[in-house]
C-alpha cells in the first residue's frame, strides 16, 4: 500500500517532531495493512497505549473518524491522481 498523500497531510497538519512523524507514519502504514495495535506495538517496540495515541492523533489530524474512512480517503486520492503511484508500479 502507498500513502504519500496521507503522510504529506500529516506533515502539513501541524508541527510534529521528526521522530514522532516517523513513528506516526510507521503506525499509519501498519494500521492500514490491517494490523491490530498490539502487533504494531510489538513490531515498533512501542507500548500498546502509544500506538493507540498515534492512531487517534492521525485520525484527528486527517479529519476522519475511522481507519476504514482513512483508507477510502487515500484510495480516492489515488484514483483522482492527486499523488503519484508507488515506485515500480508503472
Amino acid at each position: 500500500m502507498f500513502f504519500p498523500f496521507l503522510a504529506a497531510t500529516i506533515v502539513g497538519a501541524g508541527a510534529v517532531k521528526l521522530g514522532a512523524m516517523s513513528t506516526m507514519v510507521s503506525v499509519l502504514s501498519l494500521a492500514l495493512q490491517g494490523l491490530p495495535s498490539k502487533l504494531i506495538a510489538r513490531q515498533l517496540s512501542l507500548s500498546h497505549r502509544t500506538v493507540e495515541h498515534h492512531r487517534s492523533r492521525l485520525l484527528e489530524k486527517l479529519g476522519v473518524g475511522s481507519m476504514a474512512e482513512l483508507l477510502r480517503l487515500n484510495h480516492r486520492q489515488l484514483l483522482e491522481g492527486r499523488h503519484p503511484p508507488p515506485p515500480g508500479s508503472t
